[in-house]
């Protein structure tokens, strides 16, 4: 029997099951699969020692040569819409998920504006040691810069 047999004597079910169960394992987490362009590590967050608004924290990151985080890879998101659990937030990880070890426990701005809410941007917030969000006025709010390279 060569190493593989096995797999075709599966049920087709159980072998799609163990084809998702591969590319998860692969992957490293499910959220992965909703942006590919995502990256989860906090050690690719440099935080501003200071608050600043939106534009402003743009500026800071792209002088330190990076970019504020997306949320799920998204320029854009309606507040309509609730984010979906475990989607992946650039250098934070998922949502909903354990605060970044490292990282000081404030709020920061993302990259992902409201798209229908012209003038505001989604905020990362720690919450009971959790990444949770909310929204701001970008022109009048002061939140923290934590820029992706």
């Amino acid at each position: 029997m060569r190493s593989f047999d096995w797999i075709q004597r599966l049920p087709a079910k159980s072998v799609r099951v163990l084809a998702l169960l591969c590319v998860f394992a692969l992957t490293g987490a499910a959220g992965l699969l909703f942006s590919p362009s995502t990256t989860t590590a906090a050690a690719a967050l440099e935080a501003s020692p200071n608050k600043m608004k939106w534009e402003d924290a743009k500026a800071y990151c792209a002088s330190k040569g990076g970019r504020l985080p997306l949320i799920g890879g998204k320029q854009s998101i309606t507040s309509a819409s609730p984010l979906p659990d475990k989607v992946l937030i650039d250098g934070f990880g998922p949502y909903m998920g354990p605060w970044p070890a490292g990282l000081p426990a404030d709020s920061y701005w993302t990259g992902t504006e409201l798209s229908d809410a012209t003038g505001n941007a989604w905020i990362i917030v720690e919450f009971g040691a959790r990444v949770t969000d909310m929204n701001a006025d970008k022109a009048n709010a002061f939140h923290r810069a934590a820029c992706v390279k």
